[in-house]
């Protein structure tokens, strides 16, 4: 076992840079989640089969036994996992998912192997304190030796939990309630993360128009069974927010191919306004009686990425259709939510000048692509009065773990919300294992940061899903600080200038120090050992 030197690469046989593991040193806040990464190497010629595990160590008192933090086991909270390869459509092999060890412990490695270890640790319900622990590496066959390495753990007297950080995602889990399936453990596992937004697409709520020329939503059994699942996972329901897509890009407010009168209608016409002003009062009328969410937790989606001139009076123009679509919500109840993505390269064009504070009258969220987010963007941004400011990114099996970790610091550096999404969770061309059973090139691709089978319902994250992860367990510790030290600006000012070198250097070192120094903020007057009294 060994610390590699280059750990979010894409190789992890020994090469001389890298240090045996002697000892693992975790420092977290309460209720959070930290990720700690290393290496193994089977140097021999035979397959290894063996144990892999953190153990608790035996107390050298009766006192200590008694008191372990409230009957907390730290073996219990952690998981190990390892990362495996995969092949992109250029052949590069990638350590891109991460799986659980077989029975939770189990390890093989065929010979010369060597492979990734996450071992991720939950410290929910755990008290501050320092904690002791062994990995064990215990062998199954003969010719290897068993490893034990020390396991120090020391949880801060930080309570994450006191702040409320939204995490939002695109994903297509939702599909598979709306096709009569269900995928709980996904919506398990992402709720168990801090996703509390919950993307909602309403071509799985088909409204159609009646003879009267009024709109009625007949089937909500989609959305009720996805939200069903959501809140089945234990999430407080005052928590939970819906981030509903529209998708009235396309020639009419729904995706039924003709309403009653046979023709399509098109903005501007006085149906389409209609069909959409009823849709958002029925999907907001449900979901208020029955979930108790109400139109201060609904962000209205209309229009995916939209461009050019906002002033089309044709409505040719998606952005002049964005536009229309947010004003007709607003028009029909201003205190509506409406949020809107400018296309990529819309950010870099001369009509940004123009559209930007255009959007700002209907629109109450402006998500900015993050790698076209400028100085100037954020300056055209601040101008505006948007209540909130999201990012999102596009990234694929190829890209960078660092670029899914540094979009939230660079979002805490920039006064944003937490809020930083990216395509996909789920969206692959095929099979997010083999990159080269794409059906549409040029169309789609592995984005993916889930390997998921939504008909199984079975999940297990990416790298890029965990270093997703550590930076919104990174923005929840950024929250705290800024809670805890308000109104000291001497401590206010150390926070930001961390978050700024994290955010600016860009690197997984930057981020890892700037975690410890943040952490170190904290501070305690005495950190206690499991089972003695709290000073």
């Amino acid at each position: 076992m060994f610390q590699a030197h280059r750990p979010w690469g894409n190789s992890f046989a020994p090469d001389g840079g890298e240090r045996p593991l002697d000892a693992i040193r975790i420092t977290a806040a309460r209720n959070s989640r930290a990720m700690y990464m290393f290496a193994i190497a089977n140097l021999s010629d035979k397959a290894f089969l063996g144990h892999l595990s953190v153990v608790d160590d035996k107390p050298k008192a009766k006192s200590e036994a008694a008191g372990k933090s409230g009957g907390v086991r730290i073996s219990s909270r952690f998981s190990v996992s390892r990362g495996f390869p995969v092949a992109n459509r250029a052949g590069k092999m990638l350590y891109d998912p991460v799986a659980p060890l077989l029975l939770k412990s189990v390890l093989q490695l065929a010979p010369k192997e060597s492979a990734p270890i996450y071992l991720e640790l939950d410290t929910r319900g755990m008290r501050a304190g320092l904690y002791r622990a062994t990995l064990s590496l215990k062998k199954a066959m003969p010719g290897f030796q068993d490893v034990k390495v020390p396991v120090e753990v020391t949880v801060v007297d930080a309570d994450l939990d006191e702040v409320a950080v939204d995490r939002a995602g695109y994903d297509y889990v939702g599909n598979t309630f709306a096709n009569g399936k269900g995928a709980r453990n996904v919506v398990g596992y992402l709720v168990e993360r801090g996703y509390n937004v919950v993307y909602v697409c309403t071509s799985w709520i088909v409204p159609s128009e009646t003879k009267d020329g009024g709109f009625t939503i007949r089937d909500f059994s989609p959305l009720d069974r996805h939200l069903d699942a959501v809140c089945a996972t234990g999430i407080p329901r005052d928590r939970i927010k819906l981030w509903i897509y529209m998708g009235l890009e396309h020639n009419h407010p729904w995706n039924a191919p003709l309403n009653v009168k046979g023709r399509r209608s098109k903005p501007g016409d006085g149906v389409w306004e209609r069909g959409v002003k009823s849709m958002v009062r029925q999907i907001s009328s449900r979901v208020k009686q029955r979930y108790g969410i109400g139109k201060d937790r609904i962000y209205w989606y209309p229009i995916d990425e939209p461009s050019g001139p906002i002033d089309d009076p044709t409505f040719k123009s998606s952005m002049a259709r964005a536009y229309h679509a947010a004003k007709t919500i607003k028009e029909d109840d201003p205190t509506n939510l409406t949020m809107t993505d400018p296309l990529p390269v819309f950010l870099a064009s001369k009509e940004i000048e123009t559209a930007m504070p255009r959007l700002a009258e209907v629109y109450d969220v402006m998500e900015l692509y993050r790698p076209k987010t400028t100085a100037k963007t954020k300056a055209l941004v601040a101008a505006q009065n948007f209540k909130e400011v999201w990012t999102y990114s596009i990234s694929t099996k190829e890209t960078s773990p660092v670029r899914y970790r540094r979009d939230t610091w660079e979002n805490m550096r920039d006064g944003f919300r937490e809020i930083s999404t990216f395509w996909h969770m789920t969206q692959s061309a095929g099979s997010n294992f083999d990159s080269s059973d794409f059906t549409n090139p040029g169309r789609f691709d592995d984005y993916a940061s889930l390997y998921v089978d939504l008909g199984k319902d079975e999940v297990m994250p990416s790298r890029r899903q965990i270093a997703a992860d550590m930076g919104f367990e990174e923005a929840r510790l950024i929250m705290w600080l800024r809670n805890r030290f308000k109104g000291d600006t001497a401590k206010l000012e150390k926070i930001e200038s961390v978050v700024r070198e994290a955010a600016d250097t860009g690197t997984m070192a930057a981020m890892d120090r700037a975690r410890e120094e943040l952490l170190g903020m904290v501070g305690q007057s005495a950190l206690r050992m499991c089972g003695e009294n709290k000073k």
